[in-house]
């Protein structure tokens, strides 16, 4: 009955104006630019992202395992010799030294942003033999990592797409 008693009121009918509510933080964030882009070669095949890596694509139709991985990590992630040197562990090769660290780090530039490629060739007494092919590139609050490990002659296989990929890198630069 209470409910009955509240429909015979003679109160007019108000109407409101309310502004659209805006997207959704996703939806926003979906709408700006990517804070990096590039070139994928033709016989790279992208992969799904997970939680660290931004992306990732398998480099080899004959090996699918052979995967370049894209990993944008805080500024804290260290100096550019402490991850040439963690490299250099994951090869089983002894750590380089910082007046030595020119020769293992060349500088490049993806656009106007300057980073370091790295290409590490692991002990011939592992089986097979192990390569790493890396660049290196800070920006705004984040360091991307770009590395591509696997066989010797597999990775050897892809020097020349993985050079055209970091070439093609270029950063939005609103992107902190």
């Amino acid at each position: 009955m209470a409910a009955l008693a509240g429909c015979d009121r003679d109160e007019p009918i108000a109407f409101y104006n309310v502004p659209k509510e805006p997207p959704p933080a996703t939806q926003a964030a979906a709408q700006l630019p990517p804070p990096i882009q590039w070139t994928v070669p033709p016989d790279w095949r992208p992969l799904p992202p997970t939680d660290m890596r931004y992306a990732a694509f398998a480099v080899s139709a004959q090996d699918p395992s052979l995967v370049l991985t894209v990993i944008p990590l805080g500024t804290g992630s260290g100096s550019l010799l402490q991850n040439v040197n963690r490299w250099e562990a994951q090869l089983g090769l002894p750590a380089t030294a910082a007046d030595q660290l020119h020769a293992v780090a060349r500088p490049i530039a993806a656009g106007d942003v300057p980073g370091h490629m790295v290409d590490l060739l692991g002990p011939e007494t592992v089986a097979p033999r192990q390569r790493i092919l890396g660049a290196i590139i800070p920006h705004g609050q984040r360091v991307w990592f770009f590395k591509l490990h696997g066989p010797a002659e597999q990775v050897a296989a892809q020097r020349e797409a993985f050079d055209a990929f970091i070439g093609s890198v270029r950063f939005s630069h609103s992107t902190p």
